[in-house]
């Protein structure tokens, strides 16, 4: 396994995450968010699995440390990991 489920919905200016459990992941990968913001198209629902790419593999550990309850440890992770990437990994896509 290298990553979670992960549903990315975008309705307008908004955008959610959610989680195989339901858990909001929105706030744990802001830069997804603003991701999914930069895409021409303002509805859709995208199924995939949230990955974080180091180099040239994915890191299921990398990943495992951003999801935290602590706004602080979110936002101290993210210089720290400029040279990964998480991303949605896609398997379905819905325009609404």
């Amino acid at each position: 396994m290298d990553g979670f489920r992960c549903l990315l919905i975008r309705s307008g200016d908004r955008v959610r995450m959610q989680s195989k459990s339901g858990r909001d992941l929105a706030r744990c990968f802001p830069e997804v968010v603003i991701g999914a913001k930069g895409i021409a198209e303002t509805q859709f629902t995208l199924d995939g699995e949230l990955v974080v790419l180091v180099g040239e593999r994915f890191s299921f550990d990398d990943l495992l440390q951003r999801i935290h309850p602590a706004a602080s440890r979110i936002k101290r992770l993210g210089p720290r990991d400029a040279g990964r990437v998480p991303c949605v990994r896609p398997s379905s896509l819905w325009r609404e």
